[in-house]
C-alpha cells in the first residue's frame, strides 16, 4: 500500500500558489521591460528624425519628409509619427494605428534658436496577451517545474516502512494508555457509585463503630455488640416499654394540663373524621440546600447519594415499625428520595398504636442518621446535605410543607397534628411553639425535641441498628 506524504495535499496548495506567483512576477517584469525598451526606442527615433529633417522642415519638403519618415513605417512598437511645422499644422503623418493610446514622444527641430518644427511619435500601448504570448514557454517551464517540485515531496517526505511500524507502535500506545485511563476512570466511577449506592463501606464501618451524642449533651452511649440476638433485644425493648408506660400514665394528666395551659398550639376543633385523621400520619424529610447543589451536581454522584439516603430511610422505618410501644403501626407507601426530599406515610387500624409517637420518633431517628452521614461525607469531601422534617397529618400536610420550606432550619422537627397527636407525643417528648414565627399558621405548630430519657435511649438503639445493619 502507497501512503501519500505528511499534509501532501497542503503542500500542493502551497506549491500551486508560488507558482501563481511567479506568473504574475514575470508578468510585471516583463511589460516593466517592453516599456522601457519601446520608451528609449522612442527618442532614439524622434532625435534621428529631428536630425535628418531639419533641412526639409526649413523648406517645407513634404516630399522629403515623407520618405525620411516612411524608413519607420514598418515598426511594429509605432502607433503613429507625426512631423508638424511651427505653426503646428501636419506636414507628415504615418502609422498602422492612428487612433490607439500610448506615451506620446516628441522633440522640437531648431534653426540656430528658431524652432522650425516638431516630431511626434506615439508608441503602441503593452496588452497582457502579448506579454503572455511572449512568456508562454516561460509560464510552461515554471509549471513543470512546480509540480516536479511537489512529486519530489512526495517520494522524499513519504513515510518509510520502519517509520509507519514506529507510527503504528506510537498510535497504539496512545490509544492504550487512553482506553486504560477510561476504563480506570470508569472503574473508579463504578467504584464510588457502589460505594455510595451501598451505603459506603468507609462511612458505615464509620457510623457503625462511632458513638452518637444527644443534642442536650448527654454522655456517649455505648452501642450494641453486632452479635446481639434480635429475641434478647425485643425483649429488652417490651421491659423498657413497661417501664415506660408504667411511668408515663402516672404524670400524663398533669403534663396534658401543663401543655395545654402553655402553648397555643393545641386547638378544640377536630377534623370532620377523627378517627380516620389520627391514624394517619405524614413524615415530610426536605434538603436544606441554600446554594442548590442538588441542580448543579453530576449524576453519577447524585443518584448514589439519594440511593444511600433512601437505603438509611428504609432501614430507620423498619426499626421504628419493629418497637413494641408501637405496635400496629404499618407502612402505606415505599418511601425514596429525590431532590425534592422524601415522603413516609404511616397509618394503623388501632387506636393504641401510639401511630403520632411513630411518626416523630421516626423523624427524629432519620435527623440522627443524616447528621451521622453529613459529618462523615463532609470529612471524606462528598456530596452531603442536612435535612429538616416535618410531621403532619392529612388535613394539614399541605400547610406543614410550606413551613418547613419557611420556617424551620437543618436538623429541625415540626409538627402540625390534631390535638390528639399532640397529647400523644407530648407525653414523651418536648413541644415547643414557634413563638417567634410571624405566619398565623405557626400558632398551631411545635418543635419537636426528645425529652423522655427511655425515648432517647430507644432511639438511639434504632441508630446503632440501623447503621450496624448497613455494615
Amino acid at each position: 500500500m502507497t501512503y501519500l506524504a505528511p499534509r501532501q495535499g497542503l503542500f500542493a496548495i502551497i506549491v500551486f500558489t508560488s507558482f501563481c506567483l511567479h506568473c504574475l512576477l514575470m508578468v510585471v517584469g516583463s511589460e516593466n521591460q517592453i516599456d522601457e525598451t519601446r520608451q528609449q526606442k522612442g527618442e532614439r527615433i524622434v532625435a534621428q528624425l529631428v536630425d535628418d529633417s531639419l533641412i526639409a522642415l526649413s523648406y517645407q519638403d513634404r516630399v522629403s519628409l515623407g520618405v525620411m519618415a516612411n524608413r519607420f513605417s514598418n515598426e511594429a512598437d509605432i502607433a503613429l509619427l507625426q512631423i508638424k511645422d511651427a505653426n503646428e499644422q501636419i506636414l507628415v503623418q504615418i502609422g498602422d494605428a492612428p487612433l490607439q493610446k500610448g506615451d506620446v514622444i516628441s522633440a522640437f527641430a531648431k534653426n540656430e534658436d528658431a524652432v522650425i518644427g516638431e516630431v511626434l511619435v506615439t508608441m503602441k500601448q503593452i496588452g497582457k496577451g502579448e506579454v503572455f504570448k511572449s512568456l508562454w514557454p516561460y509560464i510552461l517551464g515554471a509549471l513543470l517545474l512546480h509540480f516536479l517540485v511537489w512529486l519530489a515531496y512526495g517520494y522524499v517526505a513519504r513515510p518509510t516502512k520502519e517509520q509507519l511500524r514506529e507510527l503504528s507502535r506510537d498510535v497504539h500506545e496512545h490509544y492504550r494508555n487512553y482506553y486504560s485511563q477510561a476504563e480506570n476512570t470508569d472503574v473508579q466511577t463504578q467504584t464510588d457509585v457502589a460505594e455510595l449506592t451501598n451505603g459506603n463501606d468507609d462511612i458505615l464501618t464509620h457510623l457503625a463503630t462511632e458513638e452518637e451524642s444527644d443534642k442536650t449533651g448527654n454522655d456517649v452511649l455505648q452501642q450494641h455488640n453486632i452479635g446481639q440476638e434480635l429475641d434478647d433485644l425485643i425483649q429488652q425493648n417490651q421491659l423498657n416499654d413497661e417501664t415506660t408506660m408504667s411511668m408515663a400514665m402516672s404524670n400524663t394528666t398533669d403534663r396534658d394540663h401543663a401543655f395545654e395551659q402553655e402553648s397555643p398550639l393545641i386547638t378544640d376543633e377536630e377534623p370532620v373524621d377523627e378517627a380516620e385523621e389520627n391514624n394517619h400520619i405524614n413524615v415530610h424529610i426536605q434538603f436544606v440546600d441554600e446554594n442548590k447543589l442538588l441542580e448543579v451536581v453530576s449524576a453519577d454522584y447524585l443518584y448514589p447519594y439519594l440511593d444511600l439516603c433512601s437505603q438509611l430511610l428504609v432501614s430507620a422505618v423498619d426499626e421504628v415499625i419493629k418497637q413494641p410501644i408501637l405496635h400496629g403501626l404499618e407502612l402505606v407507601n415505599e418511601p425514596s428520595f429525590d431532590k425534592n426530599g422524601a415522603f413516609v406515610e404511616l397509618k394503623s387500624d388501632t387506636e393504641h398504636s401510639n401511630i403520632a409517637l411513630g411518626g416523630a420518633m421516626l423523624a427524629i431517628l432519620y435527623t440522627k442518621l443524616n447528621h451521622v452521614v453529613y459529618q462523615k461525607n463532609l470529612e471524606l469531601s462528598n456530596l452531603a446535605l442536612p435535612v429538616k422534617v416535618g410531621i403532619s397529618q392529612n388535613l394539614t400536610a399541605d400547610t406543614l410543607q410550606d413551613a418547613l420550606k419557611h420556617e424551620a432550619v437543618e436538623n429541625d422537627v415540626l409538627m402540625m397534628v390534631s390535638s390528639a397527636a399532640y397529647e400523644e407525643v407530648d407525653a414523651y417528648m418536648q413541644l415547643m411553639p414557634l413563638s417567634d414565627s410571624n405566619n398565623s399558621y405557626a400558632k398551631n405548630m411545635v418543635l419537636v425535641t426528645e425529652d423522655d430519657e427511655s425515648i432517647c435511649t430507644r432511639i438511639n438503639k434504632m441508630q446503632s441498628s440501623v447503621l450496624m445493619l448497613g455494615s
